[in-house]
């Protein structure tokens, strides 16, 4: 049997573009997207995972939040249900039920501050009807309990 001798030199260079191409395909794996730069690549700047409301008492580890523009909006007397888009391109959707007595503001906030009476006009354009382009972080604890919707609204300087 015959063996295909090497030598030294050919055997250097042959070590040198095995570590080279390591040291590319490390390079590759570590490499970071760009910051967004574009009014297109927004929605890619608001994928950064953000801290819940201080208000919101399940524990974090039984903590979900779906961030996105809302798609469908529906309440009646009973409960409030939510379809969003998130950010990270899937279709979720929470029902707030509130009976009949209560009001669902009780699970909502406005840019992370209570939400009151007044800022239902900031949210809806008429009773029962969402205003286009609303976005909201909804906050899903696994326990069972009403999500709580943080519509976020952009307020004017």
């Amino acid at each position: 049997m015959k063996y295909f001798r090497l030598t030294k030199s050919a055997l250097r260079v042959c070590l040198m573009l095995y570590a080279l191409s390591a040291l590319v395909m490390v390079a590759s794996a570590q490499r970071r997207p760009a910051a967004p730069s574009t009014p297109q690549d927004d929605s890619l700047a608001r994928r950064e995972r953000i801290a819940p409301p201080a208000s919101i008492a399940c524990p974090r580890n039984n903590l979900t939040s779906y961030n996105g523009k809302v798609l469908v909006y529906r309440r009646n007397s009973t409960h409030t249900f939510i379809r969003v888009r998130t950010d990270w391109e899937t279709t979720e959707q929470v029902t707030i039920k509130h009976g009949k007595r209560n009001n669902p503001s009780h699970w909502f906030l406005l840019n992370g501050q209570s939400f009151n009476a007044s800022d239902w006009s900031q949210i809806e354009s008429r009773r029962g009807r969402l205003r286009p382009g609303v976005r909201a972080n909804i906050w899903v604890c696994d326990d069972g309990r009403n999500p709580i919707v943080d519509w976020q609204v952009r307020t004017e300087n």
